[in-house]
């Protein structure tokens, strides 16, 4: 037992009982993981996992059974640490880790929504839901480990380095918006010329705001009742005519990242609706959306003068 390893002892072990811990992905990888901290003692265990079980899946995903076949894959994965270990609390949510999750008025969420875990383990092999979660670590300052592989061993998305920024032009009108995604007091401390401010959560509840109406180093007009979206903001956008380039922009990069993935899935979701794929979609209709590798803590190094905080 764990109690008589010199490097776990009972400290070690009552530490493994007051932790939380947030597995992504109950398939190939997840099971063991969970597997092992199940048996390991760790008290609180939250599974997330929209997937449900296969009969294909069962040689390699060895936590569900035949007699589960076409449950949920967290449910079913809840019940297989139960049997093993009763003593602990294990919570199955059975959702894709996507923004949506975050404007969900469900009490069993607000764990998620308020970032309250110890560790949280990637276990997915999605890179969009990889990007978004490594964004939410960090944006909570929760240790993050990955354990996925990457698609064709490449990043999908587009970071944008301040030296490109400033030699094309920060924020040109109608064809490159600047988004900073900082709050409104931030932002009114320094900023990039030209850029639009809608703070970070604002974003995340409504991507659309992106779209909106631009006017140039301000709040962005779609914003009422201290950076809270109206409810003709998506209306508005949507007859606002679209810029080439969104390019988000946060302290550090680590926010602005999250903030462009979720624009991205805005934009899948909405070719889906239109029976468009990203290959059919006219060029000019495209929107590249990316942003800014380092924040404006990076921006200060290739901007002389530009004040950090």
């Amino acid at each position: 037992m764990d109690l008589i390893l010199p490097a776990v002892g009972l400290p070690g072990q009552l530490k493994l009982k007051s932790a939380s811990i947030l597995v992504v992905g109950a398939g190939g990888l997840g099971c063991p993981v969970l597997l092992y901290l199940a048996a390991a003692g760790v008290g609180r265990i939250t599974i997330l996992d929209h997937d449900a079980v296969d009969m294909s899946n069962l040689h390699r995903q060895v936590l569900h059974t035949e007699d589960r076949v076409g449950m949920n894959k967290a449910e079913s994965a809840a019940r297989g640490l139960t049997a093993l270990n009763s003593s602990i609390s294990i919570i199955p949510l059975p959702y894709s880790f996507t923004p949506s999750l975050f404007s969900s008025p469900s009490s069993h969420l607000t764990p998620l929504r308020t970032g309250t875990y110890t560790l949280i383990l990637d276990c997915t092999d999605n890179p969009t839901t990889r990007h978004f979660l490594n964004s939410y670590a960090v944006h909570f300052g929760i240790p993050l480990v990955s354990g996925g592989e990457k698609e064709g061993g490449k990043e999908r998305e587009w970071r944008v380095v301040p030296i490109e920024l400033v030699r094309n032009g920060s924020a040109e009108a109608q064809e490159r918006r600047v988004v900073d995604v900082r709050s409104e007091t931030e932002f009114g401390i320094c900023k990039i010329e030209g850029s639009l401010n809608i703070p970070f959560r604002s974003i995340l509840r409504d991507p659309a705001l992106a779209f909106g109406p631009s006017t140039s180093s301000t709040t962005s007009p779609l914003l009422r009742n201290n950076g809270s979206a109206s409810s003709s903001s998506s209306a508005a956008a949507a007859t606002t005519p679209r810029p080439k380039e969104i390019v988000f922009v946060c302290r550090r990069g680590n926010d602005s990242l999250l903030a462009a993935r979720a624009l991205e899935r805005y934009l899948e979701k909405e070719r889906e609706l239109k029976g468009v794929d990203g290959m059919e979609e006219e060029e000019e209709e495209r929107v590249k959306v990316g942003d800014l590798r380092g924040g404006l803590v990076a921006w200060s190094r290739v901007v002389e003068g530009f004040p950090v905080y």
